[in-house]
């Protein structure tokens, strides 16, 4: 079990490291993204049965087409990072990170909304909102879930 505690930790540092490089970039290195995929798929391959896995990459793969339809008006290491999730967390948590990285993400946006819209009486076209960072704190807010439950 120590080596479940010490990949998470793990898990945890690149999630976070990648979710300051999307917020400043609005880009994540494929190589980390890959290091990342890695060790949810070992965490996942150690803690799940094959129901709860396959149900748990059903929003990674569902983005990933979406990002394929849109033209990538949510990038493929967004999708990347869902679906590596899927591995890590499992099925019950992983909706809890996407619920709530869903309504951060819309809270956010609603702002800029606003913001935008009526107080520079400007358009919103070409902004961007970096999307690790939202699920860097709905998977942090999960793991903690899992921790105090």
């Amino acid at each position: 079990m120590v080596i479940l505690h010490v990949l998470n930790a793990v898990n945890l540092f690149l999630l976070g490291k990648m979710s300051l490089e999307d917020f400043r970039y609005f880009s994540i290195s494929m190589k980390e993204i890959v290091i990342y995929l890695m060790f949810g798929f070992i965490c996942g391959y150690i803690r799940m049965n094959m129901l709860d896995l396959v149900t748990a990459l059903i929003p990674g793969i569902f983005l990933l087409i979406i990002a394929f339809i849109s033209n990538q008006k949510i990038g493929y290491g967004d999708a990347l990072i869902v679906l590596s999730n899927g591995f890590w967390l499992g099925s019950r948590k992983m909706f809890i990170s996407l619920s709530v990285s869903m309504i951060l993400v819309f809270l956010v946006s609603l702002v800029m909304l606003i913001r935008y819209r009526y107080v520079y009486k400007t358009e919103l076209k070409d902004r961007r909102i970096a999307f690790i960072p939202f699920i860097f704190t709905g998977t942090l807010t999960a793991f903690l879930y899992a921790c105090f439950s």
